[in-house]
Order: structure tokens, then sequence, then C-alpha cells
């Protein structure tokens, strides 16, 4: 058990006795205790906005990307009811759960106890009021448990889209203790998950701590070098200031040969799932390390003909410059690109391919600030090959790419292990969630 969490079950033993549930994916519930359709206990969509909402109806909008089982990840969207999507109409309340019913594998649940005037959801959520049967925040945890959730995302129809209509939920059975046994059971666990909460913000600040350390080491070294006595000189790079008096500043088309890429000019099935890698910004935007393992899309010889772009070596850098800038990979095999991203093929072999990297990674920012357009942002070829960057001698790169892999390898591992921790920290929450509210812990 993580530090400063009880376990709540030698604190709480099982109920005395114990009845069949009759209900598939729950064999038994308290004796006490009844079984209920959801529709029986709580209103489902109660309120929704009209169409002839007024045109300035000013809204607090959120979508199902806005909300996780743990809570509200993105903040509400304020729109003008001519502006909104046409899925903006759920009416949200105080004291109402709200769960989604397409995509149900993204589990987006969320309780509002006190939402913002004029709070509208997608109607890719079911909004539930609670009766007087139950207890709102006895609702939301009764609906967020794991085996709640697995019955919804049991009767969803659909594969890439998985979706559950309102009346079939409605029909998804629930199970309801005495109201003063709800009072308990939510007093124990908004208690109980709040320690925990706290433990989990404790430790996400810290990682966020440990990103921002290595972020400073990677900048100071590549920027500084290692050796603090070192005599210094103006760069003339207005984001470095002072580098090591045997440095140069150079502008990055003097370092790399940057290269545009580009997309095959139709979806000929005679362009794809060849065996030349295609990298795309989505490609980069999920990669855990540094390498370019594996791309979404192939394309074959003729593909790449159609497309006029240029094939670069492994080793090479590959930056996204659209729909986001920034995003940055090292070639583990030999690849181009789409339009999204730009290669940066070295022109001397001997430059370290990791001090590169390190460098360019702290320039996301900078990056973004040359992004121009009105559609998208995108960092055209000549801002970024006239970019000045500090250019140590090809050893000195190789130390500082060492040093840099040693110290941030700790750092990352730290960091993992802390990841690690709120996982499970999060996986106690749901579990205690699940054990309380089907019976298996009794509360007093």
């Amino acid at each position: 058990m993580m530090q400063g969490i009880t376990s709540t079950k030698r604190i709480y033993p099982s109920y005395p006795k114990y009845k069949d549930a009759g209900i598939e994916w729950l064999a038994r519930i308290p004796e006490g205790w009844k079984v209920k359709r959801l529709k029986d206990v709580a209103l489902i969509n109660p309120e929704t906005l009209p169409e002839n909402t007024d045109s300035n109806f000013l809204m607090k909008y959120i979508d199902i990307t806005g909300v996780t089982l743990d809570s509200l990840v993105a903040d509400p969207v304020e729109l003008y009811f001519k502006d909104a999507p046409s899925r903006a109409r759920r009416v949200v309340k105080e004291d109402d759960v709200i769960l989604s019913t397409v995509r149900t594998y993204l589990k987006a649940i969320a309780y509002f106890q006190e939402p913002e005037p004029n709070f509208i959801a997608s109607t890719g959520f079911a909004v539930l009021r609670a009766t007087q049967k139950v207890i709102p925040k006895f609702l939301y945890y009764l609906v967020r448990n794991q085996r709640f959730i697995d019955s919804v995302m049991a009767y969803s129809v659909g594969v890439s889209y998985p979706a559950i209509n309102s009346s079939t939920l409605g029909c998804l059975k629930v199970w309801l203790p005495t109201i003063e046994e709800q009072q308990a059971i939510v007093y124990l666990l908004d208690r109980e998950t709040g320690k925990i909460d706290q433990l989990i913000e404790k430790k996400q600040k810290f990682i966020e701590l440990m990103k921002e350390k290595r972020i400073a080491l990677i900048s100071n070294a590549v920027t500084k070098g290692l050796n603090p006595n070192i005599r210094m000189k103006e760069s003339g790079i207005g984001w470095v200031g002072k580098i090591p008096e045997g440095w140069e500043a150079k502008k990055i088309k003097y370092v790399f040969v940057v290269i545009n890429g580009a997309t095959p000019r139709s979806e000929n099935p005679d362009y794809w799932n060849g065996e030349i890698c295609w990298i795309t910004p989505d490609d980069l935007g999920k990669l855990q390390s540094d390498s370019i393992i594996s791309s979404e899309r192939q394309i074959t010889n003729e593909g790449y003909t159609s497309c006029g772009t240029t094939i670069v070596p492994a080793g090479s850098l590959v930056l996204s410059t659209r729909a986001p800038i920034g995003h940055l990979g090292i070639a583990n095999v030999s690849l181009c690109t789409n339009q999204g991203c730009r290669s940066l093929k070295f022109k001397n072999v001997q430059n370290s391919k990791k001090y590169f990297y390190y460098l360019l990674s702290v320039l996301k920012n900078k990056f973004d600030s040359l992004g121009q357009g009105s559609t998208f942002k995108e960092l055209s070829k000549t801002k970024l090959e006239s970019v000045l960057i500090p250019y140590p001698n090809p050893v000195e790169q190789g130390q500082i790419a060492n040093f840099l892999d040693r110290e941030t390898s700790k750092i990352d591992s730290l960091i993992q292990k802390i990841e690690i921790q709120i996982e499970k920290l999060k996986e106690y929450r749901t579990a205690l969630i699940s054990e309380t509210v089907t019976g298996r812990i009794m509360v007093e």
C-alpha cells in the first residue's frame, strides 16, 4: 500500500449477509440492498437546448475529449449557440453526472457539484440527474465503478466507435443501499479518495519539477558546455547569450541539408504499403524515446517518385513543422516524410546526432514562435534554415551528448518510477470505489 494511504479493507469488514444480485456482472450484494434500473433512480438527459435557442446564448461547452475517469482534463470552451457544434445540447446543472455514451472505452465520467452557469455537454454524454431514491454523489460513484463501466461497454454497439443509446443505458441494472448507507459510503469515499488524489497531485507536481530540471539541464549543457570555468564570449544568438570561447554560432542551413516532405499525389494503391518508411507529425508525436521506430504507413518506390521529396539516411533528424511544430526524432532507418515534417540531413557525418537532438529539443518554443499561417501554423524551410544555433566541435558534441544520455536517463528513470506509483494509486482508488459501492466493504 502507498505511504500515507491506509487499506480500507482492514478497517471495514464485509457485510454479514449477501443475496444473489440477479445482475450478470455482479454476483451478490448485501441482503438489504435493492436492484433497480438506472432510469428508475435517475433522470436521463432531462434537459436539452432546443433548436430555437437564442443564437447569442453564451454557453460553457465540454466535449468527450475534455473528460476522463479522473477529472476534467480540459477547460470548458465559451461559445455562442450560433457558433457551437450541433452536438452542444445537453444541459448540465448542480449535482448532475455526465457519462460518455459514444466511444465508451474512454470512460469519460464526471460529477458536477457546482457547474458554471449555462454549462452544456456534448450529446456524446448522457446527463444523469438523481431522483430522491439516490444521493447524487453516490450515483456518481455507482456509475464510475468498474463493474458498471464494464456493463456499459458490453452493451455498446460498434467496433471503431462503440456507443450505447440512452434507452439501453436506462435499462442497465444498478444496486441501491439505503439512503443512510449511501451517505456513509459517500463520506468514506470522499475522504479516502481525497487522500489518494492529494498524494497523486503531489507526485504529479514532482514529475513536473523533474521535467523542468531535465529541460534546464539539457539547455545549459548544449549552450554552455560541461566546463564551468571555461572562458565565454558573446554568441550573437539572442536566446543563448554567451557560449564557450571555442564554439561557433551557425545557422541551421550550414549544419544540415533541410529537406521538405511530401505526400504521394493520389490514393493509388501502387503508392502505398511498400518498404520506404514515410513519417508524419503523428508518428513523431507518439515517440516515447528519441528514435523513430516505426510509422503508420510505408510507401513504394512509385509512391516515392510521385512525391518529389528525398530519402534521408539513418541518423538524420526529423522535425514536425506543421500541426504541431516542434516534435523531434532521430531516424533509425532511411526514410522520407510528408509535408508536415522536414528532414535534417547532417552535412558533416562526424557531428553528433544526439547533441543536435538535445539542442533542437529545447528549441520547441522558438520554432513554434516562428510559425505562420491563418488555418494552421507552419515553420517554413527558410525560417528554419535561418535559426542560429551554438556549434561546438564534434568531439565536444559527443562528450555533451554522453553526459546528457547519462544524466537524463537518471531523471527519466525517476519519473517512470513515480508514474508507476501514480498508476498504482489510481488502480487502488478504482478498486476502493468498486469494492465499496458493491458492498464488499461495509461502512457504518
